[in-house]
């Protein structure tokens, strides 16, 4: 059981949603997908170009696990990750329409994770989602968890910078064939004192007690107007946002 959430056995490959960087575990490639406002006032998705070779602070200070049902809109039920004194609220038993005849029901909320993300790799210093609910996907991240939270930077508080250092091919073998799909592989290559811009801390630093835990279903918010300065000019960040990331 990936994160020690029951049902984590099983998944699929969806992303996550509002700004927020996607993986595509048939592919292996990122995208990095950001939230615009049509001239009609409704909100769609912008993708960028595929990609691979993401490095970016990853903030275990504030990573959620639970239950993820990425659809239209995506609904989260999910709780600060805290290790082992992790307590999941109970997964929902909503059950999916087959998209075709012969095709099996399945659990609309699926075991998943969702953490925030900074790095030059999105083009500014604000941080994204990235959220999976594939199992493949689940297991490299909870291997990544387990080196961070076993560092003794991570007991002072700091959080890593984390490097795409490899795809790991996963084979799976049925009734219609042997399918492949794509898992990241992480690995640590800085440490850094968490950044303004990821907000408050939910997740205490390895080793010191955690916080009573909450749940409760999220859907996405659609994103506020942007503000207007005097002159007119959408101000780019506040003075929090506008620290400098180093990698």
């Amino acid at each position: 059981m990936a994160f020690g959430i029951p049902g984590s056995t099983a998944g699929t490959d969806s992303g996550s949603f509002l700004a927020r960087v996607q993986y595509d575990a048939r592919s292996g490639f990122f995208t990095n997908v950001d939230r615009v406002q049509g001239e009609d006032g409704r909100w769609g998705d912008n993708a960028g170009e595929p990609y691979r070779g993401l490095t970016a602070a990853f903030d275990f200070g504030s990573m959620e696990a639970g239950y993820i049902k990425f659809a239209s809109p995506p609904a989260f039920i999910l709780v600060p990750f805290v290790g082992d004194a992790t307590v999941y609220p109970p997964q929902p038993q909503e059950m999916t329409t087959p998209a075709k005849q012969g095709e099996a029901a399945r659990k609309a909320f699926l075991p998943g994770f969702r953490i925030k993300l900074a790095g030059k790799v999105f083009g500014d210093a604000e941080p994204r989602y990235f959220a999976h609910t594939a199992k493949g996907v689940l297991a490299t991240m909870e291997e990544l968890y387990k080196a961070f939270s076993a560092a003794p930077e991570a007991a002072r508080g700091l959080i890593p910078v984390v490097q795409h250092a490899s795809t790991k091919t996963l084979e799976t073998s049925g009734k219609h064939g042997t399918t492949k799909n794509y898992a990241p592989e992480w690995k640590i290559v800085q440490w850094i004192d968490r950044p303004a811009i990821f907000g408050d801390r939910t997740c205490p630093a390895p080793g010191t007690r955690p916080p009573v835990q909450q749940h409760a279903v999220t859907y996405p918010p659609e994103p506020a107007a942007a503000p207007v300065a005097a002159n007119g000019m959408a101000p780019s960040m506040t003075a929090d946002m506008a620290e400098p990331l180093p990698f």
